[in-house]
Parts: structure tokens; C-alpha cells; sequence
């Protein structure tokens, strides 16, 4: 079962002398790169194709942005995105950050890393005759979710470790019978 996003992205590439370039997720999440192969999407060409679409080491922004028309969980954002470069997230214009590393005394080593996950959860829900209490059918359905944050290796007194910070966003559960 393919499940239609709620949310596409796009990808910011510095691409040197204050250049920006963008990749953007098209509606029907296809690869660029591969368009003949079912199986590949539009992350597939920003992240897993050999050579990616622009070099890894230039993307510095992920934005997520809700598809017009699909309704979201009541207070969650409709434009969620992560700066690579300084660990600030955006949600709808506002700019935070999950953390001060530089208040915790942590020594960053390399860039940060892109943390990007699409959730697809599958329900059922039984279905009850109210005067008899017997069930009478089920309800099949999925709730889609994303995960958008950053990795990065950072020191603190001199000990190595992978920190990562993430929001979590939720989707509204889809009945389909």
C-alpha cells in the first residue's frame, strides 16, 4: 500500500559564492535520477543515489510543508524545518533550538547530519453492534507521522559521542473503509 504524503520537502544546497539551490519533493515523490523505477522516490535522489542529486556535504536546510488541502493535527505546524548548519528549527516562521550545545559545554566535530524518517503506522479498528456489543467488521486505516532533526559527533570532556535532536510530527489517521 503506498501512502500519499501529508507533507513534501525541499532540500537547500550551498553551492558556494552565497549561491543557494533547491531540490524539491514533487507531489508524486518520484526520483528524478531513476524515474522508470517504481521503487525509488524523491529522497532517494538527495540521499542514497550515487552520485545524489547535489553532494551530501552541501545540503544545509530541510523543510517540510504541509500539501494544500491536507488537513493537519490541530497546533501542529504547516512548515517544519531543520538548519544544518546552526541546529535551529523553524516551525510555521518561528525559529528554536531543542538545546544550547554551547551552554552544555560540547565540542562539535563535523557537520551535522540530516535526520529524516516518514512513519506509516497501520491501524484496525474493531466495529460494534451497540445493542448486542458484538462485533460486526473492522476498520482498516493508517496514520503517516515524520521524524526531521539532526546527528552530529560532539566532545565533551574529551569523550566522543553521537548527540541527535528530533521533533516528531504527527499525522491524522486515515480510514479507508
Amino acid at each position: 500500500m503506498r501512502v500519499p504524503n501529508s507533507y513534501l520537502f525541499t532540500a537547500y544546497y550551498d553551492i558556494g559564492n552565497g549561491n543557494v539551490e533547491q531540490y524539491e519533493q514533487g507531489s508524486d515523490d518520484r526520483s528524478m535520477l531513476e524515474p522508470e523505477d517504481p521503487k525509488r522516490n524523491a529522497f532517494y535522489d538527495i540521499w542514497y543515489a550515487e552520485p545524489p542529486v547535489r553532494p551530501k556535504e552541501q545540503l544545509y536546510a530541510f523543510r517540510l510543508a504541509a500539501i494544500d488541502g491536507v488537513e493537519t493535527p490541530e497546533g501542529v505546524a504547516r512548515v517544519i524545518g531543520v538548519n544544518l548548519l546552526t541546529g535551529l528549527f523553524e516551525a510555521d516562521g518561528a525559529q528554536f533550538l531543542l538545546h544550547d550545545h554551547l551552554k552544555d559545554d560540547y565540542n562539535q566535530i563535523g557537520p551535522m547530519r540530516l535526520i529524516y524518517f516518514r512513519n506509516v503506522a497501520q491501524m484496525k479498528k474493531a466495529v460494534f453492534n451497540t445493542d448486542s456489543g458484538e462485533q460486526v467488521g473492522e476498520r482498516l486505516g493508517y496514520q503517516l507521522g515524520y521524524l526531521l532533526g539532526w546527528q552530529a559527533v560532539v566532545t565533551k570532556h574529551f569523550k566522543r559521542r553521537s548527540m541527535q535532536k528530533f521533533i516528531s510530527i504527527p499525522g491524522l489517521p486515515v480510514w479507508q473503509n
